[in-house]
This record gives structure tokens, C-alpha cells and sequence, in this order.
């Protein structure tokens, strides 16, 4: 959307997000909040006779209170400093009932590691944590529930 087509007037309509391409919220960004995954996962129910499977990263960790950040693309830096400081304001109410800000930290480098799980918001889903170590698998199967594989490495044991 060029800027000499819809003018200065259109241009900050469009930054605002009252015209364009962002206006109707239906863009990844608004899904991937807390209260987009609650409108998202209220429609989302789990069968009986299906199998869910969710693979768990985690690439950034505290070292002596510091977040790492090596083995983060360069392009991603920015938005892993955001997840892993952010901290809910004190005059504004929790999104959810138990929310705790350090839940949140821990991240892949694109998504929240809490977020990559299982769905939560608003009922929690089900679910399992297995241990993937090198080829096998400590884990059972049943079906209706997620089954979820975290990578053992050195710095998350």
C-alpha cells in the first residue's frame, strides 16, 4: 500500500490500524497475545480417538540472572529481549486467573516456550511431558491428550 495512492491522511490510517491490510485483526499478531489465544482456543475442544502431538523448544536460559541469547538469528534478537524482560504492568489486571510474568520468559526465540505447549486459555487442555533423549522415548500414548516432547539439552537439564 503506497503512501502517494492513499496519501498522508491514509498512510496514518493505516498505522493507526483503522484502514488497510491490519484493520480486521485477522493477522497473526493479535493471535498470538494472550487474550487472541483465549478467543482462538474457546472454539478448540480435543477428541477422544485423536492423537495430539507438540514438540517443545527452548532457546534462550538464565545464566547467573541473564538471559542468554546466543544461538539467536540476529533478526530475532529485538523480539527475544521483549519476551524474556516484559513484565505486567501493576496498575492493570492479570489476563487470567494465576498469571505469573516468569512463566512467560522462557522462549524459542520467535514464541513464548508456554505458549508452544498445549492450549490453556480459557480450559486447559490435557496433557503429558516427555523426555526425548536421543532416539527414545519415555512416554506413553494415550488419545485425547497432547503429547508433549521437550529436547533434553545441556542447558535445560
Amino acid at each position: 500500500m503506497s503512501w502517494k495512492k492513499i496519501g498522508i491522511c491514509g498512510l496514518i490510517d493505516c498505522l493507526l490500524g483503522n484502514s488497510g491490510p491490519f484493520a480486521s485483526g485477522d493477522w497473526i499478531l493479535p493471535d498470538l497475545t494472550i487474550q487472541g489465544t483465549i478467543r482462538l482456543n474457546s472454539n478448540i475442544h480435543t477428541f477422544s480417538d485423536t492423537y495430539y502431538f507438540s514438540y517443545i523448544t527452548k532457546r534462550t536460559r538464565k545464566i547467573m540472572g541473564m538471559t542468554g541469547i546466543l544461538g539467536i538469528h540476529p533478526l530475532l534478537f529485538i523480539r527475544v529481549l521483549q519476551m524474556s524482560q516484559w513484565r505486567q504492568p501493576p496498575n492493570v489486571m492479570p489476563p487470567y486467573k494465576g498469571y505469573c510474568d516468569e512463566d512467560w520468559w522462557d522462549n524459542d526465540g520467535a514464541l513464548n516456550t508456554i505458549s508452544i505447549t498445549h492450549p490453556r486459555f480459557p480450559v486447559e487442555h490435557p496433557s503429558h511431558l516427555s523426555y526425548k533423549i536421543q532416539t527414545a522415548y519415555l512416554c506413553y500414548l494415550a488419545s485425547g491428550i497432547t503429547r508433549l516432547w521437550k529436547a533434553i539439552t545441556f542447558f535445560s537439564l
